[in-house]
């Protein structure tokens, strides 16, 4: 059974990370760190309820940590958790700048753990249809593919999405790049990569400028 310790209880915790974590066999929630403990306690009677992320982070009932907390602390947690020995899944995106990222790499290297990127598009259902049919060439050579996600509000809400910053307002482009790439050929693949590596740098230079 692989201990979870949860930083951050958001939207992304309650809608995607806690509810697949109970849906998925060999893990249980052992400890969440967050500012509101009564309503974890409302979702996870069960847990600890930890204020400060440095006290989850080195829990010894605690095997993988996984961080869904505002953009730019990613990183500096993922580290931190990495150097108490604990195998990490970072919420997209991973950090806010490509250095961050080869950061991270590196030090996941050196502490031997597992560092991940959680990534659940790739498992909808519509993704996996499309995948399907282009492994059995229904639909033929793939030349251009379009996929969206309309959100319209009047007013900018205060919540951290939503304010100027390191890594606020974080394009979705990244997402949207591994859901068109998964069902590609090899060939195809080395395309988009290159691709992908200007968009990406790009957006983090935007990101932070």
């Amino acid at each position: 059974m692989i201990r979870v310790g949860l930083i951050g209880f958001g939207f992304v915790s309650k809608t995607f990370h806690i509810p697949l974590l109970l849906g998925t066999d060999g893990y249980e929630i052992t400890a969440v760190s967050s500012s509101r403990p009564a309503d974890v306690l409302s979702v996870l009677p069960e847990v600890d309820v930890m204020s400060d992320p440095t006290t989850l982070i080195t829990d010894r009932n605690v095997d993988l940590v996984v961080i869904a907390t505002p953009n730019e602390t990613h990183a500096p947690l993922a580290e931190a958790a990495m150097r108490a020995g604990r195998n990490v899944v970072v919420d997209k995106p991973f950090t806010v700048t490509v250095e961050e990222a080869r950061h991270l790499a590196r030090v996941a290297k050196e502490c031997g753990v597992v560092l991940s990127v959680f990534q659940n598009r790739r498992w909808d259902s519509d993704f996996l249809t499309i995948r399907n049919a282009i492994e059995r060439d229904v639909v033929g050579r793939v030349v251009v593919f379009e996929s969206r996600i309309d959100r319209y509000r009047a007013e900018v809400r205060d919540r951290w999405r939503e304010m100027p910053g390191p890594g606020k307002s974080y394009p979705n482009e990244p997402g949207y790049f591994t859901f068109v790439m998964n069902p590609c050929t090899p060939a195809r693949k080395d395309e988009l990569n290159e691709l992908m590596k200007s968009r990406v740098q790009l957006a983090f230079t935007s990101s932070v400028s």
